[in-house]
């Protein structure tokens, strides 16, 4: 069982780095359409960790291929090597297995922060709240918390204190 655990602490710090939690809306339909989904995305020739952590976590998601070449013009060093992803959409597997996950073994650094907005999300979805207007709007608001790292619409007092010494 420890073994277990150490395996499931590492997979978390793992997630801390390469995983992502996201909320998309579209609105192609009649009604805005919400998916929650979580995903990690590696090198191709990583995609034994990959098989791994679907494997500890009994995810039933798939690991798709993606091709270099579909980021051929990007500087990053993930997009200039073939890369493999693990994505998780499917609602009943995000509750009964993604946040029961995360809730025991907890992320550490920004990624907590979205994941905590992403499960709230995920959480009135099963509740069906996305299918009001209040919801719906609830949701955005939510979404558009995601990725934004504390105190970055606040400059920065210690860079502004200094560059005043300086004048």
């Amino acid at each position: 069982m420890e073994a277990n655990n150490d395996l499931n602490y590492f997979i978390a710090g793992f997630v801390a780095g390469e995983g992502s939690f996201f909320v998309t809306t579209s609105t192609t339909t009649t009604w805005p359409q919400v998916t929650c989904a979580f995903s990690i995305k590696i090198r191709a020739d990583d995609r034994e960790m990959l098989e791994i952590i679907r494997r500890a976590l009994k995810f039933s998601g798939a690991i798709h291929y993606l091709p270099s070449r579909r980021y051929q013009y990007s500087w990053n060093s993930i997009k200039r090597h073939d890369a493999v992803m693990l994505i998780i959409r499917d609602h009943d597997e995000l509750m009964s297995y993604v946040i029961p996950f995360f809730d025991r073994y907890l992320l550490h650094s920004q990624k907590r922060r979205n994941y905590e907005i992403w499960k709230q999300v995920v959480q009135m979805m099963d509740r069906g709240e996305h299918l009001t207007g209040e919801g719906l709007q609830k949701i955005l608001e939510l979404k558009s918390q995601m990725n934004r790292y504390q105190g970055q619409d606040v400059e920065d007092e210690s860079l502004s204190d200094s560059a005043d010494e300086h004048e």
